[in-house]
C-alpha cells in the first residue's frame, strides 16, 4: 500500500512539473509574439502571472511529498550497530519526526503568510525588473 502512494504521488509531481514547464515555455512565447520590442514589464507580468497556479500547485505538492515521506516511509532504514559512535547523543525516531513536522509547520506558514501579505507580487516585480533591465529584455 506504501509503495502504490508514493508511486502515485511520484506520478502525480512528475505530471505537474511538466504541466509547470510547458505553462512557462508557453508564457515565454507569448511574450516573444507580442510583438513588442522591446518587451514591456506588464506584459512580461501579465504572461508569468498566469503560471503562478501550477507553481503553486507544485509547491504544494512538494509540501504534501514531504509530510508523506514522514508519516509513511517507503522502506525501513537500517542502521548498522557497529558503526554508530556510542558517545554520541541518539534523538529517538519519533522525536526526529515531531521535529521535522514541526519545522515543516513552521515552513508552510512562513510560506502562506509571505503570500498573503502580497510577497508574491514583491518577487514577481523583482524578476520582471531584473529580467527586463539586466539581462537586456527591455
Amino acid at each position: 500500500m506504501k509503495k502504490r502512494i508514493h508511486l502515485l504521488y511520484s506520478i502525480v509531481l512528475s505530471a505537474m512539473l511538466v504541466i509547470t514547464g510547458i505553462c512557462l515555455c508557453v508564457a515565454c512565447l507569448g511574450i516573444y509574439l507580442s510583438g513588442e520590442q522591446p518587451f514591456s514589464r506588464e506584459i512580461v507580468a501579465a504572461a508569468f502571472g498566469y503560471i503562478a497556479i501550477p507553481i503553486y500547485i507544485f509547491i504544494g505538492l512538494v509540501f504534501g511529498g514531504f509530510i508523506l515521506d514522514a508519516l509513511f516511509p517507503c522502506e525501513k532504514k537500517k542502521v548498522n550497530r557497529k558503526k554508530v559512535d556510542a558517545t554520541a547523543p541518539a534523538i529517538q525516531p519519533r522525536k526526529l519526526l515531531y521535529m521535522r513536522l514541526a519545522l515543516l509547520c513552521i515552513g508552510i506558514g512562513i510560506f502562506v503568510y509571505g503570500f498573503f501579505a502580497g510577497g508574491t507580487a514583491d518577487v514577481m516585480t523583482k524578476a520582471v525588473n531584473i529580467c527586463t533591465e539586466c539581462v537586456g529584455l527591455g
